[in-house]
């Protein structure tokens, strides 16, 4: 299945059952990809300078994306594609993961060892001190 962009390295997918929409972060084109596996085409094309970590989180129709190269992570709304937020982050944002229970979602800074803590809403709120390097996250089952 052709992508746009030029062919260069992809990083994290997550897949939104509601939307039907696979997001994928070609990171080095710095692009977040929406892809309809039903029609089997890309919906919509947001930019992210070095997109990494992406988390769909269907039950508050919500996508996120950490857009490394700005240092941020991105609030998207799930189905129209538009970036609602942007949080600031540390040095290198890349894993990403959602806490349905407190309803927060968890950067992972793979260089600056801390982890990011957002709102769902998209506020940056906290800092977490890991003490060292930490590419990825787990989310909460």
């Amino acid at each position: 299945m052709p992508l746009s962009g030029p062919a260069v390295r992809f990083d994290y997918t997550s897949i939104d059952p509601t939307t039907r929409t696979l997001w994928i972060s070609h990171m080095d084109a710095s692009q977040l990809l929406a892809f309809n596996v039903a029609k089997r085409r890309i919906t919509k094309t947001i930019a992210a300078p070095g997109v990494h970590g992406v988390i769909a989180v269907p039950q508050i129709g919500r996508v996120y994306a950490s857009a490394t190269n700005a240092h941020e992570v991105l609030t998207i709304n799930a189905r129209t594609g538009t970036v609602l937020a942007r949080a600031p982050t540390g040095e290198y944002p890349d894993g990403l993961a959602y806490d349905p229970a407190e309803r927060h979602v968890f950067a992972s800074d793979e260089t600056g060892g801390i982890e990011t803590v957002i709102t769902a809403s998209g506020r940056r709120i906290a800092s977490i001190s890991l003490g060292g390097e930490a590419e990825t996250c787990s989310s909460i089952p």
